[in-house]
């Protein structure tokens, strides 16, 4: 699997980011408290479906917002099609609004083991 591109609305300090990956290594270079961090919490965010830093699945959304956006794309050698994650969160009336789509088709949220 190579992940090709990550876009984040809303996520941590991200107000809004883009990120391109090319093939092989990928270095992650930036000042302390600018998001490295939260860059791969988004990543591994779409692996388990979890956070590595926080049970606490809301404090995931940019201070002062009730919405987030992560899209990751990816493509495989399985398939030579480019595959597309989305993941969306809203906060309203104090619950938590969770969607999750593959390729734009809505699903449910895979269960944590």
């Amino acid at each position: 699997m190579h992940l090709t591109s990550l876009k984040l609305k809303n996520f941590r300090n991200y107000k809004e980011a883009f990120f391109s990956f090319g093939k092989g290594f990928n270095f992650i270079i930036g000042p302390n408290t600018k998001g490295k961090t939260n860059l791969l919490e988004a990543i591994y965010f779409f692996v388990t479906f979890r956070s590595f830093r926080t049970k606490n699945i809301q404090s995931l959304l940019k201070k002062g917002q009730r919405e987030l956006s992560l899209s990751l794309n990816f493509s495989s050698q399985a398939s030579k099609e480019p595959r597309k994650l989305e993941f969306f969160l809203s906060l309203v009336a104090k619950e938590l609004k969770r969607n999750f789509k593959i390729n734009g088709v809505v699903k449910k949220q895979p269960q944590r083991s």
